[in-house]
């Protein structure tokens, strides 16, 4: 089985059939112009996707 496949049955039938929730690190790409919406699993409909800024709306890495 594919990990695509296996992330929407683990989605659908994980804990007891009640579902998985999965949270997905956004990435740390932003210096190199990288696009996070790019990567399949920040961009998929089972995942929710997560990242960080400071206080003052910056990258949290630089």
């Amino acid at each position: 089985m594919k990990c695509f496949e296996r992330l929407v049955m683990s989605h659908i039938k994980g804990h007891g059939g009640k579902g998985n929730i999965f949270i997905w690190a956004s990435g740390n790409g932003g210096l190199a112009n990288d696009h996070c919406g790019a990567d399949g699993y920040v961009n998929s409909i089972y995942t929710v996707a997560t990242g960080a800024v400071t206080k003052l709306g910056l990258w949290t890495f630089n």
